[in-house]
């Protein structure tokens, strides 16, 4: 391509490496979250986010925005959930045109196990492997992706 800088080998590995992980990792702890709890992690992400606001209560947008999926991913993800009964859905009494969701009581109940397998699946894949500096650093690199990739946002 013309004009764009191809490249550099350590660049190089570490672009395969990061997309490599992306793509496997997710795969990895929803196929372990699935056999031990029966939720994805996309629902967990929810269902977490949602007993740690406020009063267990976010809008739709703000959840979707939280949780880094789009507003119709967020809809049908919702969905399955309110279905399980593990979350409630309500117009917002500020603004009849948005949706609030809330977690139940039993939505509560699926968050501190999902919880435990998601830390003992960290730890086993990457903690177990990497030192605490490592972790450190990798903490730091990832938060710059992440407010670079918010800015870039196209769910807004």
């Amino acid at each position: 391509m013309v004009g764009v800088r191809p490249f550099d080998t350590v660049e190089d590995r570490a672009w395969r490496a990061l997309v490599h992980v992306a793509d496997l990792l997710p795969r990895h702890l929803d196929n372990e979250m699935e056999d031990a709890r029966r939720i994805s992690v996309k629902e967990f992400a929810i269902l977490l986010h949602l007993s740690e606001s406020d009063d267990s209560t976010l809008r739709m947008s703000t959840l979707a925005s939280d949780v880094g999926l789009s507003p119709s991913r967020t809809t049908r993800v919702v969905e399955t959930l309110r279905r399980r009964g593990w979350v409630e859905k309500t117009p917002d009494a500020t603004d009849g045109r948005a949706t609030t969701v809330a977690i139940t009581a039993t939505g509560r109940e699926q968050v501190g196990p999902a919880y435990d397998v998601q830390v003992e699946g960290a730890r086993r894949i990457l903690f177990d492997h990497i030192s605490r500096e490592d972790a450190q650093q990798l903490a730091r690199i990832l938060r710059r992706l992440s407010i670079t990739l918010s800015r870039e946002d196209r769910f807004d």
